[in-house]
């Protein structure tokens, strides 16, 4: 048997004497349609070898700037589709359109292109597949972040808020601000510490350097402690001590671990050891690893640099290449 998908009809002008079969037609199919069943979220109907499948259309919204060229708009009104399934229905919408602006507040959309799937994306017979790539959204419906679209080049339409907890270097005031998320029990996150180190060195006067917490806890399980641990040492001003501490030993992140580099430091150990339980270190980590979900971040390192994000441990030319480029603007 072959399985194919089951296409609208489309009208045809037929002479008068051929009513009379398109009626028995009709018929029968109506036939067939009475015993069909559904299987997998779909209708499914046997024809002699054939199973003919319709499923539930889902309507897929591309939030996009028409105007940018290096956004892949085309591609992923095109290749979304062809993943997902036939039975997509594709609309676009652009974003200064009153339909745009509706969406980005309603959706809280970062970054363009944006995706937004309607509900019954979840009748797919493949959604499983597919799910953990979508945010679930307020009204039921789905949606897909340039960056989990893996587009080369995404419009921002903002950069991650920055605060006064965030442990940074350099002056806050500067041109241009670099906002790292990173893990510090991910090993391609120390090749990006040892980037920093560089790029602080050679720009720490002129560039505002803000580090932002993302621990990946299905991979790192000690990833998250040690974010706690940065934060107490960042209340005692030693935070790019304990930073590179960890990074030099990710195989020894215990709490007896960060005591003692505590104690290394000069840190008052009585108020850091309260701190790594307290509800508002935890607080905090967690704020920095919702704004990374927020635009649509989900693995480290990743880097800001202004309105552009690496992510990825890329080389330090990289990165001098693009923080000189911004200055220069």
């Amino acid at each position: 048997m072959t399985e194919q998908i089951l296409k609208p009809f489309t009208q045809y002008k037929t002479p008068v004497w051929s009513y009379i079969i398109t009626i028995l037609f009709v018929l029968l199919i109506g036939a067939v349609v009475a015993v069909g069943v559904y299987v997998n979220n779909a209708k499914q109907i046997v024809l002699g070898d054939t199973i003919w499948k319709s499923y539930t259309t889902v309507t897929m919204t591309l939030v996009e700037n028409p105007e940018c060229k290096t956004c892949g708009n085309d591609e992923i009104a095109a290749n979304v589709p062809l993943t997902l399934g036939p039975s997509v229905q594709v609309r676009r919408v652009a974003k200064n359109s009153l339909e745009g602006q509706k969406m980005i507040d309603q959706y809280n959309i970062k970054a363009l292109p944006h995706v937004v799937l309607s509900e019954s994306m979840n009748t797919l017979p493949d959604f499983a597949r597919f799910e953990q790539g979508l945010d679930v959204n307020a009204d039921g419906s789905y949606s897909l972040s340039a960056v989990i679209l893996q587009v080369p080049t995404p419009e921002f339409l903002s950069t991650p808020e920055v605060s006064d907890a965030d442990a940074s270097f350099g002056p806050k005031d500067a041109a241009l601000t670099i906002i790292e998320f990173s893990d510090f029990e991910c090993p391609f996150c120390v090749r990006g510490a040892g980037v920093v180190s560089q790029l602080k060195a050679e720009y720490g006067d002129t560039v505002h350097f803000v580090f932002k917490h993302l621990p990946l806890d299905q991979l790192h399980p000690n990833a998250r402690a040690a974010a706690a641990a940065a934060v107490c040492a960042d209340k005692q001003d030693n935070f790019w001590e304990m930073h590179d501490r960890m990074f030099a030993n990710q195989k020894d992140l215990t709490q007896d671990n960060f005591v003692a580099w505590a104690t290394e430091f000069g840190m008052d150990v009585d108020t850091f050891t309260t701190c790594l339980s307290a509800d508002q270190t935890a607080a905090q980590v967690q704020s920095d690893a919702d704004i990374a979900r927020e635009y649509g971040i989900s693995g480290t390192p990743a880097f800001f640099v202004g309105d552009q994000l690496l992510a990825g441990a890329y080389p330090y030319e990289q990165f001098k290449a693009i923080i000189d480029a911004k200055l220069a603007e």
